[in-house]
């Protein structure tokens, strides 16, 4: 099928497709197999990543805690967590995650919450009476 030009297979697209379909089904265990070894290849490159990274808030150093919070929405591709569920290489995780700042599960909860809160109200209004602890000052 690769050796054929693009305007065979355009002119052909039923044949070609029947072509990779049959090709799915032949290879399919396999594809299986090598999926799951590549998300499990991204799950682990992220955690030996996160290793020696601090939350930018409170310091919390445990991998498990740490989450990436994109500084700029508007920048945002994709989510880091989800990686492993697409072929991205790891210049473009890298290019991602260059976007975002590191923040422990807690006060990236306390960001969101905070600026969905002062999206909703005006922002005077929005933290009045409302006892945010330690991590006070979050956004």
């Amino acid at each position: 099928m690769w050796g054929r030009s693009p305007a065979w297979r355009a002119e052909n697209a039923e044949k070609v497709r029947g072509y990779w379909r049959a090709s799915y089904y032949r290879n399919r265990q396999r594809l299986a197999a090598e999926r799951r070894r590549r998300k499990a290849d991204v799950r682990q490159w992220l955690r030996e990543y996160k290793q020696g990274l601090t939350c930018a808030t409170c310091g919390e150093r445990h991998p498990a805690t740490l989450d990436f919070h994109h500084t700029e929405a508007a920048d945002k591709e994709f989510s880091i967590g989800d990686a492993a569920n697409y072929k991205w290489s790891r210049s473009r995780l890298l290019d991602e995650i260059a976007k975002c700042e590191i923040l422990c599960a807690n006060c990236h909860r306390k960001r969101h919450w905070t600026e969905r809160t002062v999206r909703r109200r005006e922002p005077e209004s929005a933290m009045n009476g409302i006892d945010h602890g330690p991590a006070e000052g979050i956004g």
